[in-house]
């Protein structure tokens, strides 16, 4: 049976439901019987259908949204369209972000209103297309009358054509999915030779003295942030802050929603991998490991740990996320899973000017990562804190 997360159950406590501030224009009124409106992400309503729904993801989870509201302050916005009975038909959590200054950064740099900033998928969760209709009619007559608001729909499946409402699509990453059997014991990764490559490199990640081991702590937390921070600045990659993983972990570790697997040396942690997990899907989210010739295979051991385990509890799906286009080294080492590669679209309203809004890998692009690359660790964690703080 499908999990919801890593532990039965999510209470949302502590939390007051507050007024419903935001009225929904007139251009989305009752069809069929629903309506749209503006709910708090602590109406116990919206904690049922996500955990009732077989196609909701972890971002959808109201607690990703108590994330992103403790990473830089603002308010989100989540749309719930009730039936005649009251009960939710569908929910869509949104924020909005401040835009880049003096327009930097394209598409991804304006203000927006997102579903959501700084995750990969979200979008709406409805019971039924009409459902799902009638929340982005709600929420584009609503950026209609926002100028300078660029809406930013991010979803897992492509939105059905007929229920756009005058959203654009465009082409985004890849990302890369395993499908993952009933048992763990079934698991294959691909034909017996690339399998058989996989079990070897585990074997010798062990051989060199690594062991696998979840986090049980927020010191653990610590020691493997200072990790992921310096593989991010060693890859040219903005690294999320060390509040948002702290408001991770308070928030989601309680209640079995993430995992930080971590391998260690003799005690000594030289790499991890945070996955979380909601619905039918485990969503690795974040990895970091120290650059050193006998940590090579440690990722490949983390990844065995986290894949089976996730199977052992029910999910379906392992996603390894999205790859940059052009990175073929990381595309490759997620295809080696037997991992499928899907292409992501990303809905836009009013449509951008550009017909694509990823930046390839020019000499301009790779300058950029060199010259990132250079900070000192410090700086590159505070840089990538304050241009986080605008996406």
């Amino acid at each position: 049976m499908p999990v919801v997360g890593w532990k039965p159950g999510f209470a949302i406590e502590h939390m007051a439901l507050t007024a419903l501030q935001h009225p929904i224009p007139p251009a989305t009124a009752e069809v069929r019987g629903l309506r749209v409106r503006e709910i708090h992400y602590a109406d116990p309503r919206y904690e049922r259908l996500v955990a009732s729904h077989s196609g909701a993801v972890i971002f959808q989870n109201p607690r990703w949204l108590q994330v992103l509201e403790r990473e830089y302050g603002g308010r989100p916005v989540v749309l719930g369209c009730e039936d005649a009975e009251g009960e939710l038909a569908g929910v869509l959590p949104l924020f909005y972000t401040r835009g880049m200054p003096f327009g930097l950064g394209g598409v991804l740099g304006r203000r927006r209103l997102s579903s959501l900033p700084r995750t990969p998928v979200a979008g709406p969760l409805a019971l039924h297309p009409a459902a799902t209709a009638c929340l982005l009619q709600a929420v584009v007559d609503r950026v209609r009358s926002e100028p300078g608001v660029q809406l930013e729909i991010k979803t897992m499946q492509p939105l059905p054509a007929d229920l756009l409402a005058g959203l654009t699509p465009l082409p985004w990453r890849k990302f890369y999915i395993l499908d993952l059997p009933s048992r763990p014991e079934e698991i294959r990764f691909g034909n017996s030779n690339r399998h058989s490559q996989i079990r070897r490199a585990i074997n010798k990640a062990v051989r060199q003295g690594l062991r696998p081991a979840l986090a049980e702590s927020e010191a653990h937390l610590a020691s493997w942030y200072a990790i992921y921070a310096r593989t991010m600045q060693r890859n040219g990659v903005l690294a999320r802050s060390w509040r948002f993983f702290a408001a991770l972990w308070e928030t989601f570790h309680p209640h079995g929603l993430m995992r930080l697997w971590l391998a260690r040396r003799n005690g000594r942690i030289v790499a991890g991998v945070l996955v979380l997990g909601c619905g039918r899907t485990a969503f690795y989210a974040f990895g970091g490991s120290l650059d050193e010739p006998d940590c090579a295979h440690a990722n490949d051991l983390l990844h065995w740990e986290a894949i089976h385990e996730a199977c052992r509890r029910g999910f379906r799906a392992y996603d390894f996320g999205e790859v940059p286009e052009g990175n073929i080294g990381l595309a490759q080492y997620k295809s080696k899973w037997n991992s499928r590669a899907v292409r992501l679209e990303r809905y836009y309203y009013p449509a951008p000017q550009q017909s694509r809004h990823e930046p390839s890998h020019s000499t301009l692009h790779n300058l950029r990562y060199a010259l990132w690359q250079r900070l000192p660790d410090a700086a590159a964690t505070r840089l990538s804190d304050w241009l986080y703080s605008y996406l």
